[in-house]
């Protein structure tokens, strides 16, 4: 679950050049071998709306939740458990 300032780790290349952040998104290799993988790549909704970005401006497979807090607690009732640092 990304959010915040982590939300434009999400950007795809395209999204993340015309924001002249360099021609490629350094994440999107990582982000593409995790979805390969199984692993869901997801970025909170209200971030998202904040950096002023769309679902078009997304890396493929990341996926758009309502909150990140609402993700945080489905997961957390379903038995994960919330790492921080």
């Amino acid at each position: 679950m990304m959010h915040g300032g982590a939300s434009l780790a999400s950007l795809s290349d395209a999204a993340w050049s015309a924001r002249n952040k360099g021609a490629t998104n350094p994440n999107s290799a990582l982000i593409r071998a995790l979805t390969a993988a199984g692993v869901q790549v997801r970025l909170c909704g209200q971030s998202m709306v904040a950096h002023g970005l769309t679902e078009a401006d997304l890396a493929p497979g990341v996926q758009v939740d309502l909150a990140a807090l609402m993700t945080v607690i489905h997961h957390q009732q379903a038995g994960y458990a919330l790492i921080m640092n």
